[in-house]
């Protein structure tokens, strides 16, 4: 049977984090310890205003795109719905190799009481079924991966549209992301704005995952 567990790992592969032990990385009991006065808590920071633009006809104008991604709301929008699928997907790929890995015990403990060729017949139909179960796992892979390239370039491309219209209205003459500048000074970003109005033109995405076939 040792080929049979083989076959069984192509899709373990899939699932690497399936087999960690329950239970392993609970915390332990804390030990009692007397009661201590809590510290006064410090009075919460006021937000931070946003950086007022560059004046009207700046040759050249920064984003940070890092910051518009982490602080943008359609962004944390984006990352709650792509958690929210990668878990769906880890759990249901869980349970297919829990399912296959039981197929193949089963298997294992009835070849002594198999005919060669009953036993040869259930081995090439577990075969089958593990092939098609890792083609399976890689399609909806596939379908979920492509849903939220889709959406991305959606979000960009409002993104796009934003920084147009900053630079547009304010007659800046060139647009550079920070990652790609060695030297800037925070005078001539614009990332502020861009988030503000962004927040305003997009709020959340809806990303269009294919119903399972």
């Amino acid at each position: 049977m040792k080929h049979l567990s083989h076959l069984a790992a192509s899709v373990v592969g899939l699932a690497l984090f399936a087999l960690a032990v329950p239970g392993a990385f609970a915390q332990q009991p804390a030990q009692q310890r007397p009661a201590q006065p809590r510290p006064a808590q410090p009075a919460p920071a006021a937000p931070a205003q946003a950086r007022p633009l560059p004046p009207k006809g700046t040759d050249i104008v920064i984003i940070d795109v890092g910051t518009i991604e982490r602080n943008s709301l359609v962004h944390k929008a984006y990352r709650t719905q792509e958690e929210r699928h990668r878990t769906a997907q880890q759990t249901e790929e869980i349970k297919l190799d829990n399912e296959l890995r039981a197929a193949d015990q089963e298997l294992a403990q009835q070849r002594t009481i198999l005919s060669p060729e009953a036993f040869n017949t259930r081995r090439r139909d577990l075969e089958k079924r593990i092939a098609d179960t890792t083609q399976g796992v890689q399609n909806r892979r596939k379908e979920i991966g492509d849903a939220f390239v889709s959406a991305f370039n959606r979000i960009q491309a409002t993104v796009g549209e934003v920084v147009k219209e900053i630079a547009a209205e304010n007659d800046y003459k060139v647009v550079l992301a920070r990652q790609v500048v060695v030297v800037s000074q925070d005078a001539v970003d614009i990332t502020d704005e861009v988030i503000n109005r962004l927040n305003k033109k997009m709020t959340t995405i809806n990303v269009a995952i294919p119903a399972r076939r």
